[in-house]
């Protein structure tokens, strides 16, 4: 059977050619099991995730109240995950199923030729994750400052940058400017993760700081009221980021080792098997943010039972 070329640097690409390298053999039926599961998965999240993050948008577009820098930056990140919802789940579960009907050949091009179009979400995802790392590094840092620098327009351009960089990085290149723009939009993303971790761990500093003040009773009943409401945003970006690790890493992790796992191993096999269940978890991970801004937010909650009663 003829199949595209897969060297594409994507754990998509690499997903297919793992796939390949079982089904031409004996595990027919396990990878028929591992597919059912995954695809059962993301038709069944798809729904929701559509509903939750509509609703986050809908909430904080109509509603004053929440209107905050915070919450207009989690509204933005909810279009991305809403177009996981509406694009990448069903496009991904199609692919599966032209897999169980044998259909190799289409699903190895689809991957190939869809590969960077599917990760503009993820990477999209991962630069919204350190705009909101610098939101709250500047509300916890500069707290008296913060209104004149952090300001909803600049939020939206930040926003438009990002999505501006995953989609030139999606387009298709040749030669010369392909060499130019894939070391870019790596230096990039490592960027964005470096601003992650470079504002947490400035923001812990700073929030022990304020906490021994608060100790001492050296701040107003005011500044303490507004510290403690930054700690609470604060600890909700901090699950967000532990939530997204949690349905990124394994799939990214083994998507890196992707070379290794060709070998004709037990543990390359499983592996292989699971690959369409781990890029699920990352899937499901744009219907676990919206969960999460609803846990957290009592407010957010209420209007979501509002709009869901209109």
């Amino acid at each position: 059977m003829t199949v595209a070329n897969s060297s594409s640097a994507s754990p998509f690409t690499s997903s297919c050619v793992l796939t390949l390298s079982i089904l031409t053999e004996d595990y027919l039926l396990e990878t028929s099991i591992f597919f059912l599961m995954a695809i059962t998965l993301n038709i069944a999240s798809c729904p929701f995730t559509i509903l939750m993050n509509v609703l986050v948008i809908v909430a904080v577009k109509t509603r004053r109240q929440l209107q905050t820098n915070y919450n207009v930056l989690l509204a933005c990140w909810a279009v991305t995950d809403l177009l996981v919802g509406v694009f990448v789940q069903p496009i991904f579960a199609v692919a599966l199923i032209t897999v169980l009907k044998g259909s190799l050949t289409y699903y190895c091009q689809f991957f190939v030729t869809f590969s960077k179009l599917l990760f503009i979400p993820f990477a999209a995802s991962l630069f919204h994750l350190a705009l909101l790392s610098a939101e709250r590094y500047a509300a916890m840092k500069f707290p008296f400052r913060y209104p004149d620098f952090v300001t909803t327009f600049r939020i939206k351009i930040a926003v438009s940058f990002s999505w501006l960089a995953c989609i030139v990085n999606a387009l298709p290149y040749t030669g010369v400017i392909a060499t130019v723009v894939g070391p870019i939009y790596f230096t990039f993303r490592v960027l964005s993760v470096a601003t992650i971790v470079y504002f947490h761990i400035s923001v812990y500093i700073v929030t022990r700081r304020h906490e021994k003040q608060i100790q001492a009773e050296q701040v107003s009943p005011e500044a303490l009221a507004k510290f403690l409401e930054e700690k609470r945003a604060l600890k909700t970006t901090t699950i967000i980021i532990g939530v997204f690790l949690l349905c990124y890493l394994p799939f990214v992790v083994i998507g890196t080792v992707r070379g290794d796992l060709l070998k004709k191993s037990l543990v390359s096999v499983t592996l292989s098997l699971l690959q369409p269940l781990l890029l699920s978890s990352s899937l499901i991970n744009s219907l676990c943010n919206p969960l999460v801004y609803c846990f957290r937010n009592k407010e957010l909650r209420k209007v979501f039972i509002e709009l869901l009663q209109d």
